[in-house]
């Protein structure tokens, strides 16, 4: 076999630093591997990148705390405003359910003076009619239930405050529009009342002396016993004749026995008759008013002397006079 070359090894490179502590000193040869500095810039790059990136996160953070805080400020100043919004608006609601309980007042005052019946009690009215449960304003405000007349409750503690306005808005559009209809029924009661009241022949057809009451009596043209029907006010002749009361004249002409009459029908059951006048100044079919002239005084028909027959019939029959006149 012929003679082979052995491998050579190969040689570590190194890198020499010679290092001269002093001037006085002997020099120093430092080796150090080829690969230690590259090692040690590929560390010191890995570092740098590693802490460009967690500044680079920091900053990034950093900008969107700052965004954050700008817009919770924003939301603060948003909810400053809308809770003063929340605050008006409750003070108008309350000072809303605070004119309709006055006018409900009102309402019960003016049923009471005109002695018309109160549609439902006070609670009932207080109540609401269908979707607020019988809650009052006053208990959506302030975030507690109210109690209906069976003892149940109504929790709204869990409600938001978006929720308990819902609630106060649709308790007055209950409310109110409960108010207009029992306020325009009002408004027919007393206007029909007001009619009746005018209606009522309860006015002195004229002033004078009562000469003959109602009842039974002598009769003036004999001596047998009589029903007078009315009253005899005695008159001057040709004094006027004021209606009783509102209502329209039915009959209006010469009567039997009672000579010019005139007859108005008042409705609500009453009648009045105005006889022996002198003059008749209205015709059948006139509305009349109450206080209205509608003849003058006389001694036409079977009469003694200037004076006035006054009849009152309630449903056809005949009543006193006194029983009706104020």
């Amino acid at each position: 076999m012929g003679n082979r070359e052995k491998p050579r090894k190969s040689k570590s490179s190194y890198i020499s630093l010679l290092v001269i502590p002093s001037p006085t000193s002997e020099v120093k040869n430092l080796k150090i591997p080829s690969w230690v500095p590259k090692a040690a810039a590929l560390v010191g790059a890995i570092l740098l990148l590693a802490v460009s990136l967690t500044a680079a996160h920091y900053v990034r953070g950093y900008y969107k705390l700052l965004d954050e805080t700008d817009r919770l400020e924003a939301f603060k100043n948003i909810y400053r405003v809308q809770q003063q919004k929340i605050q008006e608006i409750e003070e108008n609601a309350v000072r809303i359910e605070t004119k309709i309980k006055e006018v409900d007042e009102t309402d019960q005052r003016v049923r009471k003076l005109m002695g018309i019946e109160s549609k439902g009690s006070t609670d009932e009215r207080r109540n609401i009619s269908s979707r607020g449960g019988g809650l009052e304003a006053r208990d959506l405000i302030r975030g507690r239930g109210g109690a209906d007349e069976a003892g149940d409750t109504v929790e709204i503690s869990s409600f938001s405050r978006l929720d308990d306005l819902t609630q106060i808005y649709l308790y007055f559009d209950d409310k109110l529009v409960e108010e207009r209809e029992r306020l325009a029924h009002l408004e027919e009661e007393v206007r029909g009342h007001l009619d009746y009241l005018d209606s009522y022949p309860d006015q002195w057809p004229v002033r004078g002396r009562i000469t003959s009451d109602f009842g039974y009596r002598k009769s003036p043209f004999g001596r047998r016993t009589e029903f007078h029907n009315g009253l005899d006010i005695a008159g001057g002749r040709g004094n006027p004749i004021h209606a009783a009361g509102k209502g329209k004249v039915i009959r209006a002409g010469y009567e039997p026995g009672y000579g010019k009459t005139v007859v108005i029908n008042h409705g609500y059951g009453y009648m009045t008759l105005y006889a022996h006048c002198s003059k008749i100044l209205v015709d059948v079919g006139d509305q009349i008013e109450k206080g209205d002239t509608v003849a003058k005084i006389g001694s036409t028909g079977r009469s003694t002397g200037p004076h006035l027959h006054f009849t009152v019939t309630y449903n056809g029959e005949a009543v006193d006079p006194l029983t009706v006149l104020e």
